[in-house]
């Protein structure tokens, strides 16, 4: 049975799934993060089921990114309702986890959208 939070007591975990079988095997069932790009369509009500994980005792940690890349993290300030729209439809729709992140690194450039111009913004 599941914890409820679907955390974890330890500390330690993996970034993506993959290599929860090594922390199984050691009796030591941490974090696992998992990184969503979910864009910004409102009207999208998809979700990820993270039971096949938590259900195992495994903790879940799940980052939600408009995208990748020039795509961006977070979308443009204009897209910022429909985003939050989304991100509250992909958790809605997510079973097994109850931690969530919005977005990585927003300091870092490499994770700005490029307006419409081109030109990077934050």
């Amino acid at each position: 049975m599941p914890r409820e939070l679907f955390d974890s007591p330890y500390i330690f975990g993996l970034h993506d799934p993959g290599g929860e079988s090594i922390m199984a095997a050691a009796g030591r069932r941490g974090w696992v993060l998992f990184t969503e790009a979910v864009g910004s369509d409102p009207a999208d009500t998809s979700g990820r089921d993270y039971r096949p994980w938590s259900n195992q005792d495994f903790g879940i940690i799940c980052r939600i990114n408009h995208g990748y890349g020039s795509v961006g993290t977070l979308p443009l300030p204009a897209r910022y309702p429909d985003f939050a729209r989304r991100v509250a439809n992909f958790v809605a729709a997510s079973p097994g986890c109850r931690i969530w992140i919005i977005g990585n690194e927003m300091n870092h450039r490499q994770e700005w959208p490029e307006s419409a111009a081109g030109v990077r913004t934050a």
